[in-house]
């Protein structure tokens, strides 16, 4: 028997080699595909969570409002019947949380409006509802302060529901902020007014600004001394007595805005453009993309910017950079970063997701493997592969098998040969 010699061989494992390679991962310029830490098909798109990442609360169409820590595990679960969630807040520290449920689809005087506030155990502090236009609220970060908005009143309580004030606004009230020690507020109208409002804890007016359009979006530093709003295509940025210090217009309408920790860079996302700037109001970087950006948000070290768009998550660097990326069946329709973590609550509608801003689904202070399954009352979100990613595999697969196929009949064919 003559033996196949040793070029062919060579040439044999070579092509094997090379087919196999492609699924070592992905390109070193593409973005890693990451996982939540824990998701949940709930019908929520309300989401909040607190400044440690500790806990999250989401509230649904469905009327159901639920707290979690950051395993995934339910800690109670509020319900009523026939309404839906509006909005709802956590404080910071955790310790409480606030909701506004309301009837939809009705005329106003029908929606029989109320907040309710709870405790972390989920008892039931408070509720008021005697004014059926409030459709948000804000937290301080102690719990001590609960502000709302209806139309034409904006409201301050305090922890145990005793009203602190009001102020007249005009227009309907799209947007609604909190300062984190709770000592003022702000609120955006839009269509019949134009105008962003200051009001205190005691409910006295501080100042307002007329702008050019609508204000739907609102952003406080964390040191309350820099308050940025926006709506349409224009983005304002104020200091905390009210002077304007810059105006920035685009080509696109905003869709939400978000501040760094340290203050030093505003993010905002459009339908198909997603800008970060700096405090001074230039621009840093713009994407543009195929997707709406909904909601936008800051890693805690300010180092990570956070995009919920059409189609999932996106996770860029400073530099623009595309560093992770997490498809979803829905579009993401609002965005909770943790102050002090590196979490960030995700709600689309119909789930909410819950992620490590790293995206290395890894839960600080838990026993590394598989993170704890949620309440078995509940169902989980299960999420199918990225659809690039998924064709991708199967294509590689494939060229796989037909590459060792042709590599197997060549060796076949010239050891035959050579007996010859």
């Amino acid at each position: 028997m003559t033996k196949p010699n040793s070029d062919l061989i060579f040439w044999v494992l070579l092509l094997i080699l090379i087919s196999v390679s492609p699924v070592q991962g992905h390109s070193s310029n593409s973005a890693q595909s990451s996982t939540p830490l824990w998701s949940e098909y709930s019908g929520s798109h309300e989401v909040d969570c607190s400044d440690d990442g500790a806990y999250v609360v989401a509230g649904s169409d469905n009327g159901t409002l639920r707290m979690y820590d950051r395993t995934g595990k339910v800690l109670w679960t509020f319900r009523r019947d026939e309404k839906i969630v509006r909005s709802v807040a956590i404080s910071g520290n955790g310790e409480y949380v606030g909701a506004i449920f309301l009837v939809p689809d009705v005329p106003s005087y029908y929606s029989a409006t109320e907040i309710l506030y709870f405790n972390r155990t989920g008892s039931l502090l408070w509720e008021y509802s005697r004014d059926y236009t409030i459709e948000h609220i804000a937290i301080s970060d102690d719990g001590n302060t609960l502000y709302a908005s209806g139309s034409p009143r904006l409201y301050s309580f305090d922890r145990n529901g005793k009203l602190l004030g009001t102020t007249t606004s005009q227009g309907r009230i799209w947007a609604l902020e909190s300062a984190a020690d709770g000592s003022y507020a702000v609120a955006g109208s839009a269509l019949s007014s134009n105008k962003m409002y200051v009001f205190d804890r005691s409910g006295s007016p501080l100042w307002n600004y007329s702008a050019r359009h609508g204000i739907f979006c609102i952003q406080i530093s964390p040191d309350g001394e820099t308050i940025v709003g926006a709506g349409y295509s224009h983005l304002y940025s104020f200091n905390r007595n009210g002077t304007l210090k810059w105006q920035y217009d685009t080509s696109s309408d905003f869709r939400d805005i978000a501040l760094s920790p340290d203050g030093e860079y505003i993010a905002g996302g459009a339908q198909y453009y997603f800008w970060l700037f700096n405090r001074t109001g230039s621009l840093v970087w713009q994407k543009t993309d195929k997707d709406y950006f909904d909601a936008v948000g800051f890693s805690h070290d300010g180092q990570r910017i956070i995009a919920g768009t059409s189609h999932g998550i996106k996770v860029y660097d400073r530099h623009s950079r595309l560093i992770w990326n997490y498809s979803t069946p829905k579009q993401i329709l609002e965005l909770s970063t943790s102050k002090n973590a590196d979490y960030f609550v995700a709600g689309s509608s119909d789930s909410v997701y819950f992620f490590n801003d790293r995206g290395d689904a890894i839960v600080a202070g838990v026993p590394s493997g598989p993170v704890p399954a949620l309440s078995s009352s509940l169902v989980t979100a299960t999420e199918s592969p990225e659809p690039e990613t998924a064709k991708k595999s199967a294509s590689t697969l494939l060229l796989i098998c037909v590459s060792v196929c042709i590599a197997i009949g060549m060796y076949v064919y010239c050891t035959k040969r050579n007996l010859r």
